[in-house]
């Protein structure tokens, strides 16, 4: 088996052992018995916990924020020096994580990104700094899509999209169990379309009045 067999076996029982029981409640012993290596293959290709940690979330963050900013790249090239679609921008952001979806190694992944943030500031500080690109992009994207909205308003709605993108596929269940069995995330393409104008609605929505609010 080739080391690249080995490091990516390691990578995989990381994944399944740290959405089952969280990144700090796993041992490395239990990953290299979950991938049927050794203590010291964990050290060769990694060095560390921590090192194996932000590697399991940059295999699929990497090529997925990398995607993101060709796709926005397309959407701006297009626009030239007109507005940009909020629908565009909408796509450029949620249309990778759907395709991304299609692996079946990652369909654990939203439940693992989740997982995060109940572990160490440090580990999430670090795993959120690969977002750092992404976000200056979108952000410049959605303020040119959205002129009514000022950064702080639209960093509250950008708070809802990806709770929403998140909740998508972490609790696929439920939304079986409302529909009656009737949808499912078998159909991503579907999905991605009523994701992009539901947030879309939101995000084109008037601000809210600022004042009181108990009335």
């Amino acid at each position: 088996m080739s080391p690249a067999d080995t490091r990516e076996r390691l990578l995989d029982a990381a994944q399944r052992l740290f959405v089952q029981n969280g990144v700090r409640a796993t041992s490395l012993r239990s990953i290299t018995t979950e991938a049927d290596a050794n203590l010291a293959s964990v050290n060769y290709y990694f060095g560390s916990k921590e090192i194996m940690v932000q590697a399991v979330f940059s295999r699929w963050l990497e090529p997925l924020n990398k995607d993101r900013l060709k796709w926005l790249d397309r959407v701006e090239e297009e626009a030239g020096d007109g507005p940009l679609e909020v629908e565009a921008v909408l796509g450029a952001f949620l249309g990778p994580t759907f395709h991304m979806m299609r692996d079946e190694r990652a369909r654990d992944f939203p439940c693992l990104f989740g997982r995060l943030h109940a572990e160490s500031d440090e580990l999430t500080a670090a795993i959120f700094e690969q977002f750092h690109d992404v976000q200056v992009r979108f952000i410049q994207a959605f303020l040119r899509a959205l002129p009514h909205l000022n950064l702080p308003e639209l960093a509250w709605r950008m708070h809802f999209l990806i709770g929403a993108m998140a909740y998508t596929f972490g609790a696929a269940d439920i939304l079986k169990f409302i529909s009656k069995g009737q949808c499912t995330l078998s159909d991503l393409e579907g999905a991605l379309k009523r994701l992009i104008a539901f947030s879309a609605a939101g995000l084109k929505a008037p601000v809210p009045n600022q004042g009181d609010t108990t009335q």
